[in-house]
């Protein structure tokens, strides 16, 4: 097989399986972290932009009131 760089440290290395993206168990333990960090921020994100502003409230509040 070609030889593949790590994801997690950079270095060369040659895989088992096609499917290998880390050379070592360290390195899969680091960039298994740090692949729940990323999943983790991008679902706080996605919370966040469904929670009304205070501007929103506001607004609804308003157009409640003038009907």
């Amino acid at each position: 097989m070609k030889q593949k760089k790590c994801k997690q440290c950079g270095n060369k290395f040659e895989p088992m399986n096609t499917l290998q993206k880390v050379c070592s168990p360290k390195c899969a333990v680091e960039w298994r972290k740090e692949q729940r960090k990323k999943a983790f921020r991008a679902e706080t994100r996605k919370l966040k932009e469904n929670i009304k502003r205070r501007a929103e409230w506001l607004s609804e509040a308003q157009a409640a009131v003038n009907k």
